[in-house]
């Protein structure tokens, strides 16, 4: 308890028996032992404080280690990029190589046409001179008028 206590007396006086009681409260002052415990606490935080101010921490990255760190990062970046670069340029050779493969086929395809053709022409040439050779070798033809013909 602290040294000063609150005290405070009351006295009551009962009007039916004539009675008088005294009512003492005790109360005790604020003491120093909180006082004690909020300084030792402040006292911890303070010290706490200047530690972490002023000891570098370990995790804190160094102006080398920001360095390697972008070092890397845009050597990264480079070989993404010709990576990049890599797949569009197979991507158009795989282009080009099929274009060329269809312009290759269409072209042999153009190629059998124009033999096709070529040989439907010679057939044709050669029924031709057949007939004709028939035609300079037949005998006349005579044309006799028809009997039952109205004239």
């Amino acid at each position: 308890m602290s040294e000063n206590p609150e005290v405070t007396t009351r006295v009551e006086r009962d009007p039916v028996t004539g009675r008088t009681t005294e009512v003492r409260t005790v109360r005790p002052r604020g003491g120093v032992t909180a006082w004690v415990v909020a300084g030792v606490v402040a006292v911890v935080a303070i010290i706490a404080v200047a530690m972490m101010t002023t000891r570098p921490a370990s995790d804190q990255a160094t102006a080398d280690q920001v360095a390697a760190a972008a070092d890397q990062a845009r050597m990264q970046g480079q070989v993404e990029g010709a990576q990049s670069t890599l797949a569009a340029s197979s991507a158009a050779q795989s282009y080009n190589q099929a274009a060329a493969a269809q312009t290759t086929a269409q072209a042999q395809q153009a190629a059998a046409d124009a033999q096709s053709a070529a040989q439907r022409a010679r057939s044709a040439s050669d029924s031709a001179a057949d007939a004709a050779d028939r035609a300079a070798t037949a005998p006349p033809v005579v044309s006799t008028p028809d009997p039952n013909a109205p004239q």
